[in-house]
């Protein structure tokens, strides 16, 4: 579900998304890499993460510069607030909702319409009893299996 969900944030959103290994400290480490990082795990939970020092350079850009227009001030001062709301530290729920909702709000869509955003590609979750786990690797982002290759190779082809 990782793979669908990086699929349609880059080809549908124009966002980059990365896979990372399975949890929330990869995905944690991930998000620290840029200015703003928003990560959810398939359990629904979540976070968003900014750099206080490039938001103030860019709040002071914004507010100094004689060139911005009323609509880029109004537009930061919303993502100030969208940043407020959110809890860095636990990747509070409810917060996540409320800015789930604020965006919908902002960008005048229903909850339809987001839906809609998202494509569900066919896949297939099993598990298999194996004698010895250990022999099985996967690539960096758990997305492959690189040994033993022939089990990846009969992945790919169903």
């Amino acid at each position: 579900v990782r793979c669908v969900q990086e699929t349609d944030i880059k080809h549908v959103l124009k966002l980059p998304a990365f896979t990372v290994p399975t949890g929330v400290k990869y995905l944690h480490s991930k998000a620290e890499e840029f200015d703003i990082g928003i990560y959810f795990e398939a359990n629904g939970h979540g976070t968003v993460l900014f750099k206080k020092e490039k938001l103030n350079e860019l709040k002071a850009l914004i507010f100094s510069s004689p060139s911005s227009t009323p609509k880029q001030k109004q537009y930061f001062e919303l993502l100030e607030s969208f940043l407020a709301i959110a809890n860095p530290v636990v990747g509070d729920a409810m917060a996540n909702l409320l800015i789930v909702e604020a965006s919908l709000a902002f960008l005048e869509m229903n909850i339809i319409q987001w839906a809609n955003l998202y494509k569900d590609l066919p896949y297939r979750t099993i598990k298999a009893p194996v004698k010895n786990k250990s022999l099985f690797k996967t690539n960096e982002d758990e997305t492959k299996l690189v040994n033993p290759i022939e089990f990846q190779e009969c992945i790919d082809t169903a």
